[in-house]
């Protein structure tokens, strides 16, 4: 089974990767890159490295394990990021074994409990252990609890702070705390109110008043902006000298076909001449 490395962080800053190198060496780097990323807490350069990775990276059942690999990790980043996975990423029938846990992950953030999410954590924590995504998955109990609020959220217009511990799962002396940073972070919006000891939620906005659509456009392009340069990069040009000596040739070559044809015309034109004279 293929087992991750993980270089040292100074070793990106103080190293330039060849552009000569070979594409197998490149989908190492830009996998090994998007994991020192994501200890780092850059999600979003963690998730561009290594779909870039996945993208370069061979189809076959030799890459299996790598893609597993690469794809466990992604899963892992766009949790933290507060996306969720789309679900053709499940689907692969190469790694779709492989990634199972990850998917039931998934589905426990997605619920927003932090009881469910425990669960899954502890069914699988060899085998994430094994992966080397067992210290990230600790860091996604934040994105639950953030997630479970955005429902409560979206669901009452006042909600008991008892009622949010409960439907979450956490300590209700830590409830209200809870609270308050999802609204500092702008998770959710609304108030606490301290005498009544519940959340008040405010009426949800349109979407497209808010800067989400902007930040969903600026990724895609980014996106699209690298798939056009790494592929501008991969095509080869021929060098100057090169390019000057295919033009002398096919140069040469019209010479030639022309004299070829002057050839012709006079060979028929003679033939014509005799026959005239005869």
């Amino acid at each position: 089974m293929y087992t991750p490395l993980t270089p040292p962080p100074q070793l990106l800053s103080n190293t330039t990767f060849p552009t000569g190198a070979s594409n197998n060496q490149l989908v190492r780097h830009l996998y090994y890159t998007g994991r020192v990323k994501a200890l780092q807490l850059e999600y979003s350069e963690a998730h561009t490295s290594l779909q870039s990775s996945l993208r370069k990276a061979p189809d076959g059942p030799a890459t299996a394990h790598f893609r597993a690999t690469a794809t466990k990790l992604s899963v892992i980043v766009q949790l933290l990021m507060g996306d969720i996975p789309a679900r053709d990423t499940f689907n692969d029938p190469s790694t779709a074994a492989l990634i199972a846990p990850y998917l039931a992950l998934t589905a426990a953030v997605r619920s927003g409990s932090i009881e469910t999410f425990n669960v899954v954590s502890q069914q699988h924590t060899e085998g994430f252990k094994q992966d080397g995504t067992f210290s990230l998955i600790a860091r996604l109990q934040h994105t639950v609890v953030k997630a479970g609020l955005r429902k409560l959220s979206l669901s009452y217009s006042r909600i008991s702070l008892d009622q949010i511990s409960n439907r979450l799962g956490i300590d209700k002396s830590s409830a209200p705390y809870v609270v308050a940073k999802a609204i500092l972070d702008g998770v959710i919006d609304g108030k606490i109110d301290h005498e009544k000891q519940c959340l008040i939620c405010n009426e949800s906005s349109d979407m497209y008043e808010t800067v989400v659509p902007t930040e969903t456009m600026h990724r895609r392009i980014a996106f699209t902006l690298n798939v056009y340069n790494d592929a501008t990069k991969g095509m080869r040009y021929p060098a100057k000298d090169e390019w000057e000596q295919e033009q002398d040739k096919k140069k040469k070559q019209k010479d030639s076909d022309k004299t070829d044809e002057e050839v012709a015309e006079e060979i028929e034109r003679e033939i014509m001449e005799e026959e005239e004279d005869e």
